[in-house]
């Protein structure tokens, strides 16, 4: 995006308008919100009398046509771990430039298998009770925000659904909204937001702040803890959303391991084993890869040496393992140190 580009969607959404030549759509009041949700319930209370099918139901009924089936719904949950880890691989091997290029690659066919899925699930999702109501809602929001000179819009040129995905079409996507949030004009205007208490948008003392304001307020927050934080990574990673999200993921992994880390070892303490060097623990599959994830990734490297010379050997002494024999290698080389000093 370039600079002018953001200085016009910077300006678009401080007025909190949305502009179809004459005609202006505004931004909800709060009791015009209130309504809004009204229609929205009074529609699902109707659309369920008249006997459509809520969205649990709808699923079900997928199911049953084998229109969409409960190995999908485990395949997006895959997909979604596996984007999760390409994110995470991306931001450790950001500056290895071939790696980061495959990874893209990966992580973008992920991406369309993810959203292929999520289409099919979603397909009659407008039938359901709940997008029939939201249709309502919007409905009636556009009816009641779009003026043509002052004055609320009879719907004589365009009609209603026009104007409703015209509107819809203005709502910014997240990477642009994080774009906007991380460059200028906006991030000055930010800065001078927050030390001097300036007003940032033209409608927030009347009336609702859009999505795409809420968006980028959440964002602004954001990018100002990320460089903040004493583990903030490099700008490289800041400017990439992939790379962003692997950070993110991976803070968000290690405190969750540093928490069960340390349930585990007062666990222990309570079991009298917490000078152990190594535990072992009994545990079904889930656990099993939980306890894994406490590991480092020297850990996971040690666990994944000592299956391969199991695999290879068939069964090995603890003495015998390679990571204990470097191990007692160097102890013995750094006491034949201390004794000649």
């Amino acid at each position: 995006m370039k600079h002018h580009e953001r200085e016009f969607f910077v300006a678009t959404i401080r007025t909190g308008n949305v502009y179809l030549k004459d005609l202006v759509i505004k931004p909800t009041t709060v009791e015009q919100s209130m309504n809004a949700s009204r229609v929205y319930m009074d529609s699902v209370e109707k659309n369920s009398y008249d006997g459509v099918m809520t969205e649990d139901e709808m699923a079900k009924w997928m199911i049953q046509q084998g229109l969409w089936h409960k190995a999908e719904e485990n395949k997006i949950e895959d997909i979604e771990k596996a984007i999760d880890d390409a994110k995470v691989e991306l931001y450790k091997k950001y500056k290895d430039k071939d790696t980061v290029k495959k990874l893209k690659v990966v992580l973008g066919g992920l991406k369309l298998k993810k959203a292929d899925l999520i289409n099919t699930k979603t397909a009659y999702y407008s039938n359901t009770c709940e997008g029939m109501a939201a249709l309502d809602r919007t409905s009636w929001i556009i009816s009641n925000t779009t003026f043509l000179n002052n004055e609320i819009y009879n719907f004589e040129e365009y009609d209603v659904n026009t104007i409703m995905a015209w509107w819809q079409k203005h709502i910014l996507s997240d990477s642009q909204i994080r774009e906007l949030a991380r460059n200028e004009p906006w991030r000055s205007l930010w800065s001078t937001y927050n030390k001097l208490g300036m007003k940032l948008f033209l409608n927030e003392d009347v009336h609702e702040i859009t999505h795409n304001q809420k968006n980028l307020i959440v964002w602004s927050t954001l990018y100002d803890n990320i460089q903040e934080s004493p583990d903030a990574p490099p700008d490289e990673v800041i400017e990439d959303d992939d790379m962003l999200d692997g950070w993110f993921i991976e803070q968000g992994r290690k405190r969750k391991r540093e928490k069960r880390k340390q349930e585990l070892e007062d666990s222990l303490v309570n079991k009298n084993i917490s000078a152990a060097e190594e535990v072992y623990m009994m545990s079904d599959e889930k656990e099993k890869a939980e306890v894994y994830d406490l590991n480092d990734d020297e850990g996971r490297y040690t666990i994944k040496q000592r299956f391969s010379q199991i695999e290879a050997e068939g069964s090995v002494d603890h003495h015998e393992l390679i990571d204990q024999k470097i191990k007692l290698q160097k102890q013995a080389s750094e006491q034949f140190t201390s004794r000649g000093k």
